[in-house]
């Protein structure tokens, strides 16, 4: 039996999102390595150079870099070394495919869904890096910003350009104040204005009124993120990341400090894609 028209849009959308993960995936650890070696590099260094195995630096050919296909195909081994490959990779995959689906299942085909897709590419691109260098791009997050406004501009996010520019504010202020609040009470720093600039972004996309959902909801997941990560920590593990994936090693952060950009990126994707009746049932509550 074929599919109709429309679900071959939604195959479509997943293998493209799979195919873009797998490339944000690469990115990553490029810009992640030259992060810890250039504090300020950008997209240009990261850009740079092929794909190689990370453990016998051989030049995968295309064929190896086939979204899932490939890591089913050579049962999660590199073609030449036969050494493991990070399940990381194949997991960032998935999760696009799937976020890129449901985007398109929320949005319908349009510009709408199109940008949307755009920022859930960005908001993932930062959460990789986050977790590998406990940094968040200037060039990613204030990028973020001016897509938010520009999409805002152009009716795809819903809300008005000025909704649009009062979020970003609101959202930079409200962590700003936070991490002034938590450096003059502690002495020393608690949050990174990384963060502060991407919940800017978060709020540019959408608009001042979602931005308590999206730091509720940010500040459950960080909880069970944050636990997770001093369990691996303890375990000698930099993080709930792939064991077999081992990324560049960070400057010392904060003792205690765990990457929050992620929590913040899954709370925002969250509040996105949730249907406006259940933010009208839960608001009856």
């Amino acid at each position: 039996m074929f599919l109709d028209p429309s679900s071959w849009l939604f195959v479509l959308v997943a293998l493209l999102g799979a195919c873009v993960g797998s490339f944000l995936h690469v990115l990553a650890l490029r810009w992640s390595e030259v992060l810890n070696q250039v504090p300020q590099a950008g997209l240009i260094q990261a850009l740079s150079g092929r794909s190689a195995c990370p453990s016998c630096h051989h030049t995968l050919k295309a064929w190896h870099m086939v979204p899932v296909v490939s890591f089913a195909l050579l049962r999660g081994r590199c073609a030449h070394c036969k050494a493991p490959i990070a399940w990381r990779d194949t997991l960032t995959e998935c999760v696009l495919a799937g976020v890129w689906v449901a985007i398109l299942w929320r949005f319908g085909p349009g510009p709408e869904a199109a940008a949307w897709m755009l920022c859930a590419a960005v908001l993932l691109l930062m959460s990789l890096i986050d977790i590998d260098t406990y940094l968040l791009p200037d060039v990613l997050t204030l990028g973020l910003v001016v897509l938010g406004l520009l999409a805002s501009a152009c009716g795809w996010t819903g809300i008005a350009l000025s909704l649009s520019a009062v979020g970003a504010l609101c959202g930079y202020g409200l962590l700003a104040l936070v991490a002034w609040a938590y450096r003059r009470w502690r002495g020393k720093e608690g949050m990174g204005m990384g963060d502060a600039k991407l919940l800017a972004a978060v709020g540019a996309w959408l608009g001042p009124w979602s931005l308590p959902a999206v730091l509720w909801l940010s500040a459950l997941l960080g909880l069970v993120w944050g636990l997770a990560w001093r369990v691996s920590a303890r375990r000698g593990q930099p993080g709930p990341a792939d064991p077999l994936h081992q990324p560049p090693e960070p400057d010392q952060p904060p003792e205690g400090a765990f990457p929050f950009g992620p929590s913040l990126a899954m709370a925002a994707m969250g509040v996105a894609l949730t249907p406006a009746w259940v933010w009208a049932w839960l608001g009856r509550l």
